[in-house]
């Protein structure tokens, strides 16, 4: 969809000027399938260094694991879940 982090940092400023979140609490963004946009990787860097965030990010493809933890650099935690469907 040609997305990149300039269309994150427009996400956060929609955000606080619907709900002006207080200081005092962090804010939980979840991105799912982040990786499609561009530079998301120095926009994720950035925003986490700020520290008010905790950032989730979801894939649906386990070969993007590797990746997205070379791209974060050591920021990063892996959890694998797995979907049954019947």
């Amino acid at each position: 969809m040609g997305l990149d982090a300039v269309h994150l940092e427009d996400m956060l400023k929609v955000y606080y000027e619907l709900y002006s979140p207080s200081e005092k609490f962090p804010i939980y963004l979840f991105l799912n399938e982040v990786q499609n946009v561009k530079d998301w990787d120095k926009w994720v860097r950035r925003v986490q260094a700020d520290g008010r965030y905790r950032i989730y990010l979801t894939r649906s493809s386990s070969k993007l694991s590797s990746e997205i933890a070379t791209s974060l650099r050591g920021r990063s935690v892996s959890y694998t879940g797995f979907s049954v469907q019947f």
